[in-house]
């Protein structure tokens, strides 16, 4: 495994490949939490990209597989949403593609954003410059994916080894929080291939406004109206939080 940090000529200029990753403990996605009209719009809109359901299971073993320096990332009694976080910078790091988390509804093909790019995000709200880390889109081995997964392991291990995990959650350990600082701390070369785009194009229910359905507070007729209230955006996320649960 190459762990340079920089982009090969040819890797860097290659398109992001036509797949879709998410993830979920099991194969069998909980409709009852994650509607199907979500999960099924990302098809819709992306006819010719193959969808791929990383399930712990797999992700553990495309750990063992390719990734040994993180065993300690993908290890049998690491938490469900520590698994997700470190599991999609692990897959785009492989693959490459678009991982998309399951509460996020697609409106329109996002195709237009991705073209001529090598690694793609987006603000969390239009109220913080936190990254977002439900999705993201890169080309195969780009080396902010890598950096992700390194701080995930350095993370991780000193927060097991302080007995801070609880205290500090998931954010600031594998999440948002981590992204933003290891993106803003990378080499200029580095940031220069990342396009960041405005939370209204991409994430424009700001949960930090209070809206968010782990938090009872988006009710089903402010997400039927989402095309209506957000007309320039491609995707939305309704902030479910669901892995963030203990035990899940």
């Amino acid at each position: 495994m190459d762990t340079s940090a920089s982009l090969d000529p040819q890797v860097s200029m290659a398109p992001i490949p036509r797949i879709i990753h998410q993830t979920w403990k099991t194969e069998y996605i909980p409709y009852d939490i994650y509607d199907r009209r979500w999960v099924e719009s990302w098809t819709r809109y992306h006819p010719d990209w193959l969808t791929v359901l990383w399930t712990d299971a797999r992700l553990r073993e495309l750990g063992r597989a390719c990734y040994p320096a993180f065993e300690a990332m993908y290890a049998e009694d690491v938490p469900g949403i520590y698994l997700a976080d470190f599991g999609r910078y692990m897959v785009l790091h492989h693959f490459g593609g678009l991982y998309v988390d399951l509460d996020y509804e697609c409106l329109r093909s996002l195709e237009p954003l991705l073209e001529g790019h090598r690694f793609v995000t987006c603000y969390a709200g239009d109220t913080c410059l936190e990254l977002n880390n439900a999705l993201i889109a890169a080309v195969p081995g780009h080396p902010l994916t890598l950096d992700y997964m390194s701080a995930c392991d350095a993370r991780w291990t000193e927060a097991v080894r302080s007995g801070r995990v609880r205290e500090l959650g998931p954010g600031p350990i594998t999440g948002p929080v981590m992204m933003t600082e290891i993106t803003d701390a990378a080499p200029e070369s580095v940031r220069a291939t990342a396009t960041i785009y405005e939370a209204r194009l991409l994430c424009p229910v700001d949960w930090r406004k209070g809206l968010s359905i782990h938090r009872e507070t988006l009710p089903a007729e402010v997400i039927d109206r989402v095309r209506e209230d957000y007309p320039d955006a491609y995707a939305a996320t309704y902030w479910t939080h669901v892995r963030d649960e203990p035990g899940v």
